[in-house]
């Protein structure tokens, strides 16, 4: 899937994807890149799983039958060899992140010394696959839903640290998932393949006019799509609402602008959708936790984590 492609898949300059094999069985990835068109992920072999840890960025996967799954930040991503991908793609500029591919045959005995320590009951990697077949071999587990602690402590630790740790923590979350039987999701709505390609209309759309001011009614109107249709199946496809999307994917281009040019934090704010810097300032802050003229001081110069299109 996500590895196969950050295998073969184009780098530009100051992309950064690193391959490691931390334990018999388990290979790891740590990438942050410029994320390219969309791609057909590749089946995952018999026995074989997969983990994506989302830093920045989205990863959206379509499946079979018009189901959608979007991963954000802050969100872990859980394959087995029975999904049916039938395309991915990413919807910013960036992805930043860490990947897993498990032989579940070889990395049996990493797990297995791992959950001896928790109880005297092994991790049932086949009872995992049972759980995940029952999502369509896709499952999202969210920061915010009952595994919360197991992403608290990522932030709190360096990039070059991060990739054992999510091991780590992969382990004890397989473990959580087996003995609670599953995370309760949602069900999916269906939308046909020609509803889907109208939300990704809007979606283009927005991206290409991210400055201007777009609403929920102009969108429909252009697009001559119902309000409701619009937003349920925008964010089963996206993750998000329309307005958090849009507000997203403008301020990742502003860390991008504040980072690579000189343009005031006015200029910023107006090249991004903003009226002005108060709005614009509060909204920075509370995605960065810093506000635009600190960004810029942190980042001035380097290669951020935003948005380059």
């Amino acid at each position: 899937m996500l590895m196969e492609y950050l295998e073969t898949c184009p780098r530009q300059p100051g992309d950064r994807i690193v391959f490691s094999g931390p334990a018999p069985g388990i290979r790891l990835c740590d990438c942050d890149f410029a994320a390219g068109g969309p791609f057909a992920p590749g089946r995952l072999g018999e026995g074989r799983f997969e983990a994506v840890f989302c830093r920045s960025g989205r990863l959206t996967l379509a499946l079979a039958a018009g189901r959608s799954i979007a991963l954000g930040p802050g969100e872990m991503l859980l394959v087995t060899c029975g999904a049916r991908l039938t395309k991915a793609g990413f919807s910013f500029g960036r992805f930043s992140g860490l990947a897993a591919g498990i032989e579940a045959e070889r990395a049996g005995e990493v797990f297995a010394h791992a959950c001896a320590v928790l109880s005297d009951a092994p991790l049932d990697l086949g009872k995992l696959r049972e759980i995940l077949q029952s999502h369509g071999g896709v499952m999202r587990l969210r920061e915010e839903d009952w595994n919360a602690g197991v992403f608290a402590a990522f932030r709190q630790l360096s990039p070059d640290r991060q990739g054992g740790y999510f091991v780590y923590k992969l382990i004890e979350l397989l473990y959580l998932l087996c003995g609670r039987g599953g995370a309760e999701l949602p069900p999916g709505c269906y939308y046909d393949p020609y509803q889907v390609e109208a939300v990704r209309k809007v979606q283009a759309y927005m991206v290409a006019h991210s400055e201007e001011r777009l609403t929920i009614a102009g969108l429909t109107r252009k697009f001559q799509l119902s309000p409701t249709f619009l937003k349920a199946c925008f964010r089963q496809l996206y993750g998000e609402s329309v307005h958090a999307y849009l507000q997203r994917y403008r301020l990742q281009r502003a860390a991008y602008l504040l980072a690579t040019t000189r343009d005031s934090v006015l200029t910023v704010a107006s090249k991004v959708g903003y009226a002005g810097t108060s709005r614009f300032g509060a909204a920075f802050k509370e995605l960065y936790h810093m506000t635009p003229a600190q960004y810029r001081r942190v980042y001035g110069g380097r290669r951020p984590e935003g948005n380059e299109g």
